[in-house]
């Protein structure tokens, strides 16, 4: 199972440095909606990522990296719609939305554990395509607030999607699964390639073009769930 990262930056050394380095939290407030949901939710500022999907929306770059890698907490939803699109605790008081979403957070240690209970093995296929799950809601697999998320019809799939936070980088460098961005910023990373003459950065360069997908974060996505990987 691989998580997915977009992210909208543009320019080249942008993108380098999320392929060296791993996708960061903003350094310096953004006055971001992502920003504007964690003050909502009272929780510091972080880094997302999806686990087996992601959306164009969040932009035209994208990283995947595999399950165990990232240090952090997971949700089994998106916590951003907690404030403004998951019915009903979008609806709620902030304080009852936060104690929600404290009882559905988990440790990336535990992530493992927590697919056998879900989506479980007979609900993968379900998920990965986005399907809505067969229960209610978390409360249904884990103890804590119940909240019918799973089968509200206003919802969609960032309701039964796992989420996972971090303080800090993502997966860089040899870390990364695979990786997309649009054909010129492609061309562009080729061309600065053929400009170095350093060993190194040359094979930096050559393991970067060997995880290059295509096509965009959903050709990206499509190509690991044609694989149907779980590992």
């Amino acid at each position: 199972m691989l998580w997915f990262h977009a992210f909208a930056r543009s320019s080249l050394e942008e993108i380098l440095t999320v392929l060296r380095e791993g996708a960061s939290p903003p350094r310096i407030p953004l006055l971001t909606k992502t920003e504007v949901n964690e003050k909502a939710l009272g929780i510091t500022r972080n880094v997302y990522a999806y686990l087996g999907r992601s959306a164009d929306c969040f932009g035209t770059n994208a990283v995947a990296f595999p399950l165990k890698t990232p240090n952090g907490v997971v949700s089994p939803f998106d916590t951003g719609g907690l404030v403004s699109h998951i019915h009903p605790v979008c609806e709620w008081a902030p304080e009852q939305r936060s104690e929600f979403l404290n009882d559905y957070t988990f440790s990336t240690t535990e992530i493992e554990d927590r697919l056998r209970s879900y989506p479980a093995q007979d609900g993968l296929d379900r998920y990965l395509d986005g399907g809505v799950p067969p229960l209610h809601g978390p409360h249904e697999v884990w103890d804590g607030v119940p909240a019918d998320i799973w089968n509200d019809a206003q919802n969609e799939w960032q309701a039964w999607t796992w989420e996972v936070r971090s303080r800090v980088p993502f997966p860089g460098g040899s870390g990364l699964h695979s990786w997309t961005c649009p054909g010129p910023l492609f061309e562009q990373i080729q061309l600065r390639a053929e400009q170095s003459s350093d060993h190194t950065t040359l094979a930096w360069f050559e393991d970067l073009s060997s995880k290059f997908v295509p096509g965009g974060i959903s050709q990206l996505i499509a190509r690991f769930r044609q694989s149907r990987s779980v590992s």
